[in-house]
C-alpha cells in the first residue's frame, strides 16, 4: 500500500475520507483539522492563505491611498494653472486613474511577487519562528539572518515517512547550498553595516567550509579578510575565486589592484623626490653605517639622477639634506665606502668624483653635509662604467667603457695603478672580502683576477661561455668543514659559536655569462683564492660548479650571507647590505649545518634561488665521491618563479607558482636577499616589488608605487627596503610583520 506524502510537522498522514463514525462530528472535526492545518503551516514557515490574501489586500490599499494622496496634492496645481488646462477636472481624473493603475501594476509586478516568494522560501527553510515572522513582512535580509542562525537538532521523522527529495539524499545537498547562500549573504550584509568584520569573516569561513569550490564564498572570504586587515590572505582568496569562476576575473583584478595600492600606501615609509618630476633616478644607495648629523644619528641615502646631480637624504626623516653638483652629464653609479665617510659617483662625462662627509655637520643649521673631494676616473675621455671600494676604504677601483681598469688612492685622488686593458666594456669590478684580490669582468668574454700586493695578474679566465656581464665574490664555509665532529651535540652555545667562527671561509669568484645567439645564460663558480678545485699544474682549467639553467642574460645576482667589501658593479641592482640578523645563525648554531643562498634574476623573466652550500659541497667532493645525479640534484634551484611582465601593470598579480614565460623585456630585472636570508625581493618591468618567502616560496607582499621601471633595489635592514626608478623617486618600504 503506497504511503501518501505528508507535510513536515504533521504527526500522521490524513486519510482520503473520514470514517463513518467521525462523520457525525463533522463540524467539530473540521474545526480541529483547520486548527491543525494552521499549526502545521506555521511550523513549515508558510503563512495561511487568508494571511496572504490580507497581505495582498493591504498592499493594494496602500497603493490606492498613495495614488489618491498624490492626486489630492496635485489638485491645487490644476486650479492655479486653470488657464493652461481647458478641462482641469478631466485632466485630474485621468491623472488619478493613471497613478492608480501604475501603483497596482507595481504592487502586482513579478519583482514584488518574487520578493514575497523568496521571503516565504527563506522562512520555510528556517526552523526559528522569527524567520517566518520577518518573511511575512517582506524583509528578506532579516529572514536570511534568522534562517542562517544555528538550528536546534531535528527530531527523527517516522520510519514510514517519505523524504521530500528524490533518492532520499538530495535534501542534504539542497540544505547545504541554501545554508551556504545564507552565510554568504549575511556576510555581505555585515560588511555593509560596518564594524562587524569579525562576524562577517566567521560567516564567510562557514560558507567556504560548506562549499569549498563555490567562487562567491571565496569572494566573500576575501572581502572579509580585507576588512579585517589581512591583505595577504585576502589576495589569496581573491585569486582562488578568480580560478574557480573566470567570469569574476574583472572584479577580482580590480579588487587586487585596489588591495595592492592600499598595502603600498601602508608600507611606504618615505618618498624621496630627486629634483623635478620626470628626472630619472639611475641609482640609489644608503650608507652602510649611521653617521652623526649634530645630535641625530642616522644613515644617509644618496640618489643619482639624469640631471647630473647627487642628492643626499636623511633615512630617518626623509628630509633633503644637500645637492652635490659637479658632474656634467648623467650620474649612473653610486658607491659608499665601508666606513660611510666617502661617497663615489660615476658619470657619463667620463669622471668619477669623491664626496667627503663633513665631520660634525648639522643640516638643521644649514651646514654642508658633504664636500667635493678629488676627481678620479679620468682615463682618456671614456666613461666610467663601474666602481668598487676596497675593504679598508683606502682604494677605489673603476672600469671604463674602453676596457681600462684603474685603482685610485682616496687620500689625494691620484691613480695608484693602471691594470691591463680588456677588449671591451668593463661590466664589473670587485674586491675580495679580504682585500687581497681584485676581479674585473668584460664583454670580451674574459674575467681577470689581480693580486693587490703587487698588482700582478693572478689568473685570466677566458671560458667559452660568452661575454661576462657581471662578477662578484661570495663567501661560505670551506667545503668539507661544515660537518660537525662527533661530540658537537654536547658543545655549549658559546663553544659552538666559537667553533663556527674558527671554520675557514671559502671565497669563490662568481661570473655571469651570456650567449645572445643561443639565448643562454650561465653562472660559474671559480676557486681563485684557495686554488684547490679546478687547478692543474698551477693553471685554472675548470670552474668549481656550473649553473646553466638560464634562458637569457643573468641581469642581477645576490648572495646570502653577504660577502661584504664588493661594490656597485658586483651586484647589479643591489649593494652593501646591513649586518645580517642572527635569526638563522642561531638556528644553525651547534648543528654544523651551514647555509648559503644565491638568488639570480634572468632576462627570461625568471627568478631562481639556489642552495649555494649544497652546490659547492656536491662539486668540491669530486666525481668519485658524488655521482652526476647527486650533483645535478644539488644544482637544481630551490625556488623558480616568473616575474609578471609590464602588460599586467595595474591588473592582478600572476601567481608566483606560474612558470609561463612572459613576452616582455626583462633586461632590468632586479633581485635582492634580505640580510637575514628570510625574504627575497624581486622587481621586473611591471614596476612592482614582489616579496617572496625564501624558505617556503610563497608570496608575502606586492608593493606598487613606482610609476616607471625600477633601477635600484637594496635592503637597508631585515625589514627595510630601498628602491628607485625612472619616475624620479626613491622609496623606503617597511616590510615588517611578513
Amino acid at each position: 500500500m503506497p504511503v501518501q506524502r505528508r507535510k513536515a510537522g504533521a504527526s500522521a498522514a490524513a486519510p482520503a475520507s473520514p470514517p463513518p463514525k467521525q462523520a457525525a462530528a463533522g463540524g467539530k472535526s473540521k474545526t480541529a483539522a483547520a486548527k491543525a492545518g494552521g499549526k502545521n503551516s506555521a511550523a513549515a514557515g508558510e503563512p495561511p492563505a487568508t494571511s496572504r490574501g490580507a497581505f495582498d489586500g493591504v498592499l493594494a490599499a496602500v497603493a490606492l491611498a498613495v495614488a489618491l494622496l498624490s492626486a489630492i496634492c496635485e489638485w491645487p496645481i490644476y486650479l492655479a494653472y486653470e488657464k493652461d488646462f481647458k478641462r482641469p477636472a478631466v485632466a485630474f481624473t485621468l491623472n488619478l486613474g493613471i497613478t492608480a493603475i501604475i501603483s497596482l501594476a507595481v504592487t502586482a509586478s513579478p519583482q514584488v511577487r518574487s520578493l514575497k516568494k523568496s521571503a516565504r522560501a527563506l522562512a520555510a527553510a528556517a526552523d526559528p519562528p522569527a524567520a517566518a515572522a520577518v518573511a511575512a513582512a517582506g524583509d528578506v535580509a532579516a529572514a536570511a539572518a534568522a534562517a542562517a542562525a544555528p538550528r536546534p537538532p531535528m527530531k527523527k521523522a517516522a520510519t514510514h515517512s517519505v523524504s521530500g527529495s528524490a533518492g532520499g539524499g538530495g535534501g542534504n545537498g539542497s540544505d547545504r547550498e541554501l545554508r551556504t547562500t545564507l552565510h554568504a549573504n549575511r556576510c555581505l550584509v555585515l560588511l555593509k553595516q560596518g564594524g562587524r568584520a569579525e562576524e562577517a569573516l566567521a560567516d564567510a569561513q562557514a560558507a567556504c567550509r560548506l562549499r569549498p569550490r563555490w567562487a562567491k564564498a571565496h569572494l566573500r572570504l576575501a572581502q572579509a579578510q580585507e576588512a579585517c586587515g589581512g591583505c595577504c590572505e585576502a589576495a589569496a582568496a581573491y585569486r582562488r575565486a578568480g580560478d574557480l569562476d573566470p567570469a569574476l576575473a574583472p572584479s577580482v583584478g580590480a579588487a587586487l589592484a585596489a588591495l595592492e595600492r592600499q598595502e603600498a600606501r601602508r608600507r611606504c615609509r618615505l618618498v624621496l623626490q630627486h629634483g623635478q618630476r620626470g628626472c630619472a633616478v639611475y641609482d640609489a644607495a644608503a650608507s652602510p653605517q649611521p653617521v652623526s648629523l649634530g645630535s641625530l644619528l642616522t644613515r644617509l641615502i644618496a640618489t643619482a639622477g639624469a640631471d647630473g646631480a647627487v642628492r643626499l637624504f636623511c633615512c630617518s626623516t626623509g628630509a633633503a639634506l644637500q645637492q652635490l653638483v659637479g658632474h656634467a652629464d648623467r650620474v649612473t653609479r653610486l658607491a659608499w665606502s665601508p666606513c660611510s665617510t666617502l661617497l663615489a659617483s660615476a658619470s657619463l662625462d667620463g669622471t668619477a668624483r669623491l664626496w667627503r662627509l663633513t665631520a660634525g655637520a648639522s643640516w638643521r643649521q644649514g651646514h654642508a653635509v658633504a664636500q667635493a673631494g678629488p676627481v678620479v676616473g679620468e682615463l682618456g675621455g671614456s666613461r666610467v662604467s663601474c666602481l668598487a671600494w676596497s675593504p679598508g676604504s683606502a682604494l677605489l677601483a673603476s672600469g671604463s667603457s674602453e676596457g681600462q681598469v684603474a685603482v685610485w688612492r682616496v687620500a689625494d685622488g691620484a691613480c695608484h695603478h693602471k691594470l691591463g686593458s680588456h677588449g671591451g666594456l668593463v661590466t664589473a669590478v670587485a674586491f675580495s672580502p679580504c682585500g687581497q684580490l681584485l676581479a674585473s669582468a668584460s664583454g670580451d668574454g674574459a674575467c681577470r683576477v689581480w693580486g693587490t700586493a703587487d698588482w700582478q695578474m693572478v689568473v685570466d679566465i677566458s671560458w667559452p661561455s660568452g661575454p661576462v656581464n657581471s662578477c662578484c665574490f661570495v663567501s661560505l664555509s670551506a667545503a668539507g668543514t661544515a660537518a660537525p665532529p662527533a661530540a658537537a651535540p654536547t658543545l655549549t652555545a658559546a663553544a659552538a659559536a666559537a667553533a663556527a667562527a674558527a671554520r675557514p671561509l671559502c671565497t669563490l669568484l662568481l661570473t655571469c655569462h651570456v650567449q645572445a645567439q643561443r639565448h643562454e645564460g650561465r653562472v660559474l663558480l671559480w676557486d681563485v683564492a684557495q686554488r684547490r678545485h679546478g687547478w692543474v699544474d698551477g693553471k685554472l682549467e675548470a670552474p668549481l660548479a656550473t649553473l646553466d639553467c638560464f634562458q637569457g642574460k643573468v641581469c642581477s645576482v645576490d648572495s646570502w650571507p653577504a660577502a661584504g667589501g664588493s661594490g656597485s658593479g658586483s651586484h647589479p641592482g643591489t649593494g652593501p647590505a646591513a649586518p645580517a640578523a642572527a635569526g638563522k645563525e642561531e638556528a644553525k648554531e651547534g648543528t654544523g649545518d651551514e647555509e648559503a643562498l644565491l638568488a639570480a634574476a634572468c632576462s627570461d623573466g625568471s627568478v631562481r634561488l639556489f642552495d649555494l652550500a649544497a652546490v659547492v659541497a656536491a662539486n668540491a667532493s669530486g666525481p668519485a665521491a658524488s655521482s652526476k645525479a647527486t650533483r645535478k640534484a644539488a644544482e637544481a634551484p630551490l625556488l623558480e618563479v616568473t616575474l609578471p611582465d609590464g602588460g599586467s601593470a595595474g591588473g592582478p598579480v600572476p601567481d608566483w607558482g606560474s612558470l609561463v614565460l612572459q613576452a616582455a623585456a626583462h633586461d632590468r630585472n632586479l633581485v635582492a636577499l634580505s640580510p637575514d636570508g628570510r625574504l627575497l625581493a624581486a622587481a621586473g618591468p611591471d614596476r612592482r616589488i614582489l616579496l617572496l618567502d625564501a624558505e617556503g616560496g610563497g608570496q608575502r607582499a606586492s608593493l606598487a608605487g613606482h610609476g616607471a621601471t625600477l633601477r635600484a633595489l637594496r635592503w637597508l635592514g631585515p625589514v627595510t627596503l630601498l628602491t628607485a626608478g625612472d619616475d624620479g623617486t626613491a622609496r623606503v618600504w617597511n616590510v615588517s610583520e611578513l
